[in-house]
């Protein structure tokens, strides 16, 4: 989550006008929205850019706008989904991956049928093994098995070969890539003074008659 104060000086030209202080407040909460809009726009292409992203869900937690800003609340937030389990706030600064259940963390190899693909259910390592975790050696559904410290394999129908599944990991190093407080910092200073004037200028005309 980023806070970051700007100016509202350019917009006390409106409280001269009948009811200017309500006229005020709604230029304001407008200029807010159409800012943080653009901070939302920035930050998920910046993460097209960095990340292979296969699912919908990791795209709505980019830049989440909760709450938007009201003529009665003049403030907005933009931050990053909270989820249970969403890695995404790790990018941010880094950090380290640990496994979620068990000591690894297990990292799809054969699992998933191509860079771009998600994981098949029947590959999901709770449906392969529902009732126990990485480091305990057992056979799970659809011909797999774990090795203790390496990972999961599935065994191949009559072939005296297996196709590793999962790598077992310790731990997975997750890089600073995003940066998306610097990004957020850049798009206010550039859109916050071009919307907040744009909204000025439109109530003016609105309420102001030609002469």
């Amino acid at each position: 989550m980023i806070q970051i104060k700007v100016s509202t000086n350019s917009a006390r030209v409106l409280l001269g006008l009948r009811k200017g202080q309500k006229r005020f407040s709604y230029a304001l909460s407008n200029a807010l929205n159409r800012t943080a809009d653009a901070v939302q726009r920035e930050e998920r292409a910046q993460l097209e850019r960095g990340f292979l992203v296969r699912k919908e869900f990791v795209r709505r937690q980019v830049a989440v706008i909760k709450p938007r800003a009201t003529p009665f609340r003049l403030n907005t937030t933009v931050a990053v989904g909270q989820r249970e389990r969403l890695l995404l706030p790790h990018y941010e600064e880094g950090g380290e991956r640990t496994g979620f259940v068990g000591q690894n963390v297990a990292i799809p190899v054969g699992a998933r049928p191509s860079p771009r693909s998600s994981i098949p259910p029947r590959f999901w390592f709770q449906r392969l093994f529902p009732s126990t975790t990485a480091g305990r050696s057992r056979r799970g559904a659809i011909r797999s098995y774990i090795v203790p410290k390496v990972g999961v394999f599935q065994q191949q129908p009559g072939k005296l070969r297996s196709t590793l599944l999962y790598l077992f990991r310790r731990t997975v190093r997750l890089p600073a890539k995003l940066r998306w407080l610097s990004l957020a910092r850049t798009v206010v200073r550039r859109e916050w003074a071009p919307n907040l004037r744009r909204e000025v200028e439109e109530t003016w005309r609105r309420n102001v008659p030609e002469r």
